[in-house]
């Protein structure tokens, strides 16, 4: 099976696995000391800013009886539940997570050799596991200057656009474009072998009724192809399937 070269365009990207997290969240707390007595809230419920989402009993011996109140401190979505009913609580305990799921970002970690490619501003593609089919359009809006001594990585964030269907706490796989060319011969990664031994990349053309083996010069390349710089002309008839059962000059027929 063969495919007839020409040119086209490709993209080289860099991928990264973070972890979705909200530009804005905070913890609520009790002022007061006691046992939590209910929440009235659930996770993924919204919220609204001091509104009450747990009680407290808080059982003071003279005093009327009447819970206290544990109010979100922002408008959001209640992301996590952190205490069981009956928990004892204090103003340091926090007692739920709140996050405005309107804008949330992927925090991730950019190895040193990647750090000075990776820009704020760049364009960024975002995927979870758990929603294969949709993928979210984002940019990049941080990357540290700092590289951490022991993983040497440095911290970045990229904002998710209309973060629909997202929830904080999520992994996320983040691809991020470095470089795109065009008019440029492109081959699909199918048809191009490459000697694991030398680093060299060959591929088989179809000339006369035979298989001959071209060396390739390649530029950027992704998962799905590879730019050639040499090696490959125009209306080349490149084999992109049987190929592991070629030699040089090995007398071929091409099948649709």
């Amino acid at each position: 099976k063969t495919i007839t070269a020409k040119q086209g365009e490709i993209s080289s990207e860099l991928s990264f696995t973070g972890t979705i997290v909200g530009e804005d969240q905070a913890t609520a707390h009790s002022d007061v000391p006691g046992k939590l007595l209910r929440y009235k809230v659930q996770e993924g419920q919204h919220v609204s800013r001091n509104q009450t989402i747990a009680l407290i009993d808080r059982s003071i011996p003279g005093m009327e009886y009447k819970p206290a109140k544990v109010r979100s401190p922002i408008s959001g979505t209640v992301s996590r539940i952190l205490l069981d009913r009956g928990a004892m609580v204090a103003p340091q305990i926090p007692v739920a997570m709140i996050v405005n799921t309107r804008r949330l970002k992927v925090a991730f970690n950019v190895s040193e050799r990647f750090r000075p490619i990776i820009r704020k501003g760049m364009p960024a593609t975002i995927s979870i596991d758990n929603l294969p089919d949709q993928e979210f359009k984002g940019t990049i809006d941080r990357v540290s200057s700092f590289v951490d001594p022991t993983s040497r990585a440095a911290y970045a964030e990229a904002l998710i656009h209309n973060p629909r269907d997202l929830m904080p706490g999520n992994f996320a796989d983040v691809r991020v474009v470095t470089e795109t060319r065009t008019n440029t011969f492109v081959l699909p990664r199918e048809a191009v072998i490459e000697n694991l031994a030398t680093g060299e990349h060959f591929a088989f053309v179809i000339e006369e009724g035979k298989a001959v083996r071209r060396q390739l010069t390649l530029g950027i390349a992704n998962d799905q192809a590879a730019e050639v710089l040499d090696g490959i002309s125009p209306g080349d008839q490149v084999v992109t399937a049987g190929k592991e059962f070629l030699e040089h000059d090995t007398e071929v027929e091409v099948v649709d």
